[in-house]
C-alpha cells in the first residue's frame, strides 16, 4: 500500500518559499527586477517542476525514511551534494544570460558567479538528490509498498524533465541562440539528474 507524508510535502513547499523570497531580496523574482532579457525566479520551469513535481515525490519517499542507516545517508548525501554542485557549475559557466542562479561573466560563454538563491537552490537540490538516492538504495526491498512507490516515483520523474526545460515566455526568446543555449543547458542537467536514478536503480536491482 502507498502511503504518503504530508510532512516531507509541506517542508519542500516551505524550502521553496523561502528560496522564492531569497530571490525576491536579491532582485532575481521577475522581469520587473531582473529586466527583460532574462530568466527571472518565477518564469524558470525548474522552479514550477520543484513545486508541482518533486512536492508529491517527496511525500511518497518520506514514509520510508525511518528505514535508513546515518552512515548510508552520509555517502548518499555527499553523492548527491557533489551532483548539485556539478549541475550548477555547469549551468554559471555556459548560461549567457542573466537569470536567478547564475550572472554571467562580461562577455557571452565566460564563466558566470553562482548568486545568493543559485546558492541556495545548490543546497535544496543537494538535499533532494540526497533522499531520492536514499530512497532507491537504502529502502529495504520487502519493505511494503516499496515497488508501488517506486513506480509512482519513476512516473513522476518522467513529468519534472519536460516541465524542467520548458521555457516561459519573455523578450530573451527572440534570441533563438540563447533560446537554443538554455533548452540544450537545461536539457543536458535532466539527462545528468535522469542517469544519476536509472544509475541507483541498476545498482539497487543488482544488490
Amino acid at each position: 500500500m502507498i502511503q504518503f507524508s504530508w510532512q516531507y510535502a509541506v517542508t519542500n513547499l516551505i524550502a521553496l518559499a523561502v528560496e522564492g523570497a531569497i530571490a525576491f531580496r536579491c532582485r532575481r523574482f521577475d522581469e520587473r527586477q531582473l529586466g527583460p532579457d532574462s530568466l527571472p525566479w518565477i518564469y524558470h520551469a525548474g522552479v514550477w517542476a520543484d513545486i508541482l513535481v518533486l512536492t508529491p515525490i517527496l511525500g511518497l519517499i518520506g514514509p520510508f525514511v525511518p528505514f535508513w542507516g546515518q552512515k548510508t545517508i552520509f555517502i548518499c548525501g555527499v553523492i548527491g551534494f557533489l551532483a548539485s554542485w556539478l549541475m550548477h557549475r555547469n549551468w554559471t559557466n555556459h548560461c549567457p544570460i542573466p537569470d536567478w542562479i547564475n550572472q554571467p561573466g562580461e562577455f557571452s560563454f565566460s564563466k558566470g558567479k553562482i548568486t545568493w538563491p543559485g546558492k541556495y537552490h545548490l543546497l535544496y537540490a543537494g538535499v533532494v538528490i540526497s533522499y531520492l538516492l536514499g530512497f532507491f538504495l537504502l529502502t529495504p526491498k520487502d519493505t511494503p509498498g516499496y515497488y508501488q512507490t517506486v513506480s509512482v516515483v519513476m512516473g513522476l520523474l518522467g513529468l519534472f524533465f519536460p516541465i524542467a526545460v520548458m521555457l516561459p515566455s519573455g523578450q530573451y526568446r527572440e534570441s533563438i541562440e540563447r533560446r537554443f543555449i538554455i533548452q540544450a543547458d537545461a536539457i543536458a542537467q535532466c539527462l545528468g539528474f535522469m542517469a544519476l536514478i536509472v544509475i541507483a536503480t541498476i545498482i539497487r536491482l543488482v544488490l
